[in-house]
């Protein structure tokens, strides 16, 4: 149960932290100043964590993907462009 919750967290490097970092703080930030931190908190750990996790689960159960390693901000990354642009749809960003 603790995978499901802490994949995020682990990197590869300190490249692969540092470049996910760069990108994932400009982009949260602006939501998180929208919704508020404790709301945005719970997209993070239950839509961004918890439910892809669960998906990736249900599909090495599934597909028989046992060997692959999955870790990284690269789905919060993911989730907050798809919400930006969600949120954005129709205007121009700055």
């Amino acid at each position: 149960m603790w995978r499901l919750i802490t994949y995020p967290y682990p990197h590869d490097s300190r490249g692969n932290i540092l470049f996910n970092l760069l990108v994932f703080l400009p982009l949260s930030t602006a939501i998180e100043h929208t919704i508020g931190t404790l709301e945005y908190l719970y997209v993070l750990m239950t839509i961004f964590t918890i439910l892809s996790g669960s998906f990736y689960l249900l599909g090495s159960l599934i597909f028989g993907y046992k060997d692959i390693k999955v870790g990284g901000l690269s789905v919060w990354i993911l989730g907050v462009v798809v919400w930006e642009s969600r949120e954005l749809a129709g205007r121009e960003r700055e």
